[in-house]
């Protein structure tokens, strides 16, 4: 073939989508993990992602978005930032930027499934769900072991995360560093109504945002703080989670409670 999109997550999902629709070339995506396509609509996704209007452009222009906004998505029509001491505060609104709104909060999942079914519908894209265990790169070439399958390309593609096993392969090297700090996500449900404001609170451990769901009175948390706190926040108990959370949003959501499990992620810095 002539490409070969190595992970099938968002990114590499969303390039191969924009090569298929852009050229007829011949593209492969590996990827080990057949994506979730169907789950409990009652429950949310822990992991969201906030749609900016440069993002909804390249999903409009790959023929998703409309699939996308047919699922149940959160839109940020204000933002409202700031800091510890409650003196500082900016505000940014979509009738100042005279756009419709600022943004849409959409569930990782919804955006996978999406984007690997279009994929599904274009006649030059293959999809191998396997592993890839070995890389020769020739001169005019690369050769990829996938499962039993040898693969061949001009063009060789690292979406497989950031601890890429293609980026290890290719010796490409890699500087960075560990900011020992995680981010803590949850589904929170809230005393009063987010009224379409993504809120975020500076800290001096780290910043918690509240990112607004479709129900108004639900939001995806993202709170950075040490990896220690994090770990602490993860394993009380819930009640004593949902307190802690309200006094370090201040209660500008009011009373709190925690609808979800809890998970954190790790922040690193990474330059490859």
């Amino acid at each position: 073939m002539d490409v070969i999109v190595l992970g099938g997550g968002i990114v590499g999902l969303v390039m191969a989508n924009l090569l298929a629709k852009s050229t007829e070339l011949r593209i492969t995506v590996v990827e080990p993990n057949i994506p979730q396509l169907m789950w409990d609509e009652e429950q949310y996704d822990l992991r969201c992602s906030a749609i900016t209007p440069a993002a909804r452009q390249v999903l409009l222009h790959i023929g998703v978005w409309q699939e996308i906004t047919c699922c149940r998505h959160g839109v940020f029509n204000k933002m409202q930032v700031w800091d510890q001491e409650l003196h500082n505060k900016i505000v940014f609104d979509a009738q100042s930027a005279r756009a419709s709104n600022l943004g849409h909060i959409i569930e990782n999942r919804v955006l996978t499934k999406v984007l690997y079914q279009k994929l599904l519908q274009q006649a030059n894209v293959a999809i191998i769900h396997a592993t890839a265990n070995d890389l020769q790169q020739l001169p005019d070439s690369n050769v990829l072991n996938v499962g039993s399958k040898q693969l061949e390309c001009k063009l060789l593609i690292g979406a497989d995360g950031a601890n890429s096993w293609l980026r290890k392969e290719a010796k490409i090297t890699n500087y960075g560093w560990d900011y020992q700090h995680a981010a803590l996500v949850a589904t929170i449900q809230t005393q009063h109504a987010h009224a379409n404001t993504a809120l975020q609170r500076f800290t001096s451990d780290g910043i918690l945002a509240f990112l607004p769901l479709a129900h108004p009175n639900l939001c995806s948390i993202v709170w950075s703080c040490s990896s220690s706190k994090a770990q602490s926040l993860i394993d009380m108990p819930a009640a004593e989670f949902s307190k802690e959370l309200a006094s370090a949003f201040c209660y500008h959501l009011g009373e709190l409670d925690l609808v979800s499990a809890r998970a954190s992620f790790p922040l690193r810095m990474l330059h490859a």
